[in-house]
Parts: structure tokens; sequence; C-alpha cells
């Protein structure tokens, strides 16, 4: 086999090397000379302690988003590397819990904007954190005294890791990226099933930008219900020169497209989970035809638009970047590594699997014929996924006890 999903073999084992290889260092050298690591460390402690279904999520995807720096690899140098590590690892803690605090309800769409702003927009030095924690108390539920002290702590910390940075666009693109996750996050309180609304999220999504202009309403909220490209965009902060403007262009046009294969992949395999909790989410409205379902179950149709969705925005992602050169093959990569990851972590069914890999390998010329046992999540020596199954398994957005 020479090539996969337009990405050749060797160059696949290269990207994957790479990745590998920064681990092993970031092990050997310890973080503990990394700014923001010991915070890091004490934020684990606390997660694990007042929300441990949120720690275990974010474990699991800090481990995934390891792939994320890659991008940027060149620019980042060694250095650069392991600060972003530690940065994304404080940004998906952050992250996790405000989604996890959205999902159990009781924000109004204007609450939870503002509870999102509170803490991102001082993290490119747009507001300050003088009054964070009191605000975020002011807004949360009686007893979550410690996960807004949590917050603040990820707030401030990230905060003075970009303090000096000096890629004012990086920054300025990150807080327009912030802008959009508040607002397309903040639109999800429509999706719970006390207060479902699919025409006000779409609503709510037309005000969001897009990479494509003809882009739907809902498709806007899952460019920017994920969060992937924000955390490309943290990692570019650490560079140790200037980014070439071509090259921060098409990694962002990429990561938008991306962002929303994220979300229609994840909400497929969260689904279960959310329909229990009381969530309509997009995978199930993408399925339904805009409807809120009674069942998490996915028809073959449901399934094939859902996955449609997806495999359509992973190829253009990695059009979008092409057309400005995409040397390192890094977009392509990450088209195959997002589902690898989101179905590993998930333990999605064979059965899914393939579906979603036939509708892909349809996408992607030359590709050779998938098959699910090249990483199922069932246990065999012959496959070879099963790192994936080590890590803690929390598919999407499960709600911190009360």
């Amino acid at each position: 086999m020479q090539e996969g999903f337009g990405l050749p073999l060797p160059t696949l084992r290269r990207h994957v090397g790479r990745v590998l290889e920064d681990l092993r260092a970031i092990r050997v050298a310890g973080l503990e000379d990394v700014p923001g690591a010991a915070v890091l460390d004490d934020v684990l402690g606390l997660l694990r302690e007042e929300a441990p279904e949120t720690f275990r999520k974010a474990v699991a995807r800090i481990a995934a988003i390891t792939l994320i720096p890659e991008g940027f690899r060149a620019e980042l140098a060694d250095a650069g590397v392991r600060r972003a590590f530690v940065a994304n690892g404080l940004y998906e803690c952050e992250q996790d819990l405000l989604d996890d605090l959205l999902d159990g309800g009781g924000y109004t769409f204007r609450e939870a904007k503002r509870l999102y702003n509170l803490c991102l927009r001082p993290i490119t030095g747009r507001s300050g954190t003088e009054e964070l924690e009191e605000g975020l108390i002011e807004l949360m539920s009686p007893g979550q005294e410690g996960l807004a002290r949590i917050l603040t702590t990820l707030t401030k910390e990230l905060a003075n890791l970009l303090l000096h940075v000096p890629h004012r666009e990086v920054l300025s693109r990150l807080e327009g990226s912030h802008e959009a996750l508040a607002t397309a996050q903040a639109a999800t309180v429509y999706l719970l099933r006390e207060s479902l609304d699919p025409e006000r999220v779409a609503e709510i999504g037309r005000t969001l930008p897009a990479p494509d202009p003809s882009m739907a309403g809902l498709d806007r909220v899952a460019v920017f219900a994920s969060w992937p490209g924000s955390l490309a965009l943290l990692d570019a902060c650490f560079s140790e020169a200037s980014i070439h403007a071509k090259l921060l262009d098409a990694n962002v046009r990429a990561w938008r497209y991306f962002d929303a294969a994220v979300t229609y992949l994840e909400h497929f395999a969260g689904a279960a989970h959310d329909h229990l909790e009381g969530i309509v989410n997009v995978a199930m409205l993408v399925a339904y035809g805009g409807e809120g379902p009674a069942t998490a179950r996915f028809s073959s149709r449901g399934r094939e638009a859902v996955f449609a969705k997806a495999s359509e925005s992973l190829t253009d992602g990695v059009r979008s970047a092409g057309r400005v050169g995409d040397p390192a093959s890094y977009c392509r990569f990450m088209s195959l590594m997002i589902p690898v990851t989101v179905f590993g972590l998930a333990r999605t069914l064979d059965d899914d699997i393939d579906a979603f890999f036939e509708i892909f390998d349809g996408e992607t010329p030359q590709s050779p014929r998938y098959h699910s046992a090249m990483y199922s999540q069932n246990p065999s020596p012959l496959r070879t996924h099963r790192v994936f199954t080590t890590l803690p398994v929390n598919p999407r957005n499960r709600r911190i006890p009360s």
C-alpha cells in the first residue's frame, strides 16, 4: 500500500513519527521548567475532585490534541512545542469545563455568551481578570464556586502565557475565533430538549463568519462549536519567528472546515449519551432534517447524511489549504487523523467506522479500500488503534455531577 486517502504512507509515517518523537522528548526532559506546567498539574488534580467526568474527558483529549502542533512544527522548534503542549492542555481543560457547564442547563443565551466571554476575552488581552471569579460565581449555580475558581485559574494562566507574545496578527485571529466560539457555544442552549429551538440555532449561526459564504446557519455553528482551530492558533503564538501570512491563512481556513468535521463526528459518536442527558445535538439535527428526534438511533440514511457532511468538511479543508500550498501535507494528515482519533476515543462500532470511510474514500482520490480492522475498537494484535483504548473514554459533553 503506497498511499492512503491521498496521503503517501511515508509522509503519514513521518508525521506520526515526529509527533511521537516530540512526546518522547517531553517525557524525557519533563515539563518542570515550562511556564504553566505546574498550574496544569494542579488544575487536573482539582478537576478530578470537583468534576471527575470533565477530568476524564480532558485527559483523553489532551492526549489527542498533541497532533495539532505538527502544523507549525518548523516554526515552533523544540521549545515552542513544549510550551504549546502545556498551553493546549490548559485550554482544553477550560473548554471542556465550559462545555459541560452549558450542557448541565440553566443558562440563557445571553448568560452563556457572557460566561464564555468572561473566560475567553482575557486570554488575548481584550479584557482583564480583576473581577473574573466574582463574575463567574454570579453566573454559575450555588455550590459551583470550586469550578469558578478552576476557570479563573485557567484563564489567568493562559492570559499570562500570552502576555508578551509578539505575534499580534495571530492574537487578533485568536480573538476573532474566541468571539465566534462564544456565540456558537451559547447557541447550543437551544439544543437542550427543555428549550429546543433549531430555527433559533440556525438564525444565530447565520451571524457567524464562514469559510464558504453559502454555508447554512447550522453548519456555521458546527464550525465554531469546536475549538481545535483555536488550539492551532494558540500553538502559533509560541513560534520563534513570525509565521508567513500564506501559511497562517491556509491553516486557519483548513481548520474552519476541520472544526465542523469534529463537531459532526463527535456529536454522532456522543448521540446516545446526549439523548439521555436531554440534548439534541448537531448530528441528530442533520440526520433528521433539522427536527428534534425522539431517539438517538441513526437510520442508514441519517448516518450517511452526517458522514457526508463530515467527509465533505475534511475534503474542503484539504482543498482550501492546497490552494495556497500544503507542502508538508499537514492538512491531509489531519483529515485522516481527525476521524481516527474521534472514533478511537469513542470506541465507535466497526459498522459505523466502515460506513464513514466508504464515504470518505469516495471523496478522496487514489485511495485504497479502507476497513475498520485498521483500528477497530475490538482487541486484536493486528489492530493498530489499541493505544486509544488505554485512554479515559468520554465521547462528548458529559454533564458535571451536581
